[in-house]
């Protein structure tokens, strides 16, 4: 069986080179190619960046009329996942509890938590854009 890896001529690392699209052998791994490393941190950045969430619902945190007005931005109108969604934001209640008192599955109180979630960002950064022009008007009188 013959070994069809090339070195990379920047860090002497075994790699299979691939052919570009001129029809030319590589002679540099992937991790050595121009701009590669910067692309994967960024991505990597990007990535974080979503996850890190300022305008997060925390449970037993949340005050039931921010809830209320977040429904009222939502499909959501089913009583019981309303009230699970009360009973965890607002009075505290671990996950579990909250779906079995009010007969709802797990899918369904993960995806009506996911969706709050959003519009609670949207709103926040609605509400952080809004602040910033206040401010930005206050401070130039």
């Amino acid at each position: 069986m013959t070994d069809i890896r090339e070195i990379c001529t920047k860090c002497n690392r075994k790699f299979s080179p691939l052919s570009s699209a001129r029809g030319e052998e590589a002679t540099t791994c992937s991790n050595c190619l121009p701009g590669i490393t910067e692309l994967k941190l960024e991505k990597k950045k990007r990535k974080n960046k979503r996850n890190l969430n300022k305008h997060s619902l925390f449970k037993g945190c949340e005050a039931p009329e921010d809830i209320e007005l977040l429904f009222l931005l939502t499909r959501i109108e089913s009583p019981e996942k309303k009230q699970a969604m009360l009973d965890h934001l607002c009075k505290g209640l671990d996950a579990v509890s909250a779906q079995v008192f009010n007969g709802i599955s797990q899918p369904k109180f993960s995806e009506t938590l996911k969706r709050l979630n959003e519009v609670a960002q949207i709103t926040g950064e609605l509400l952080e854009r809004k602040l910033a022009k206040f401010r930005a008007l206050h401070n130039a009188h």
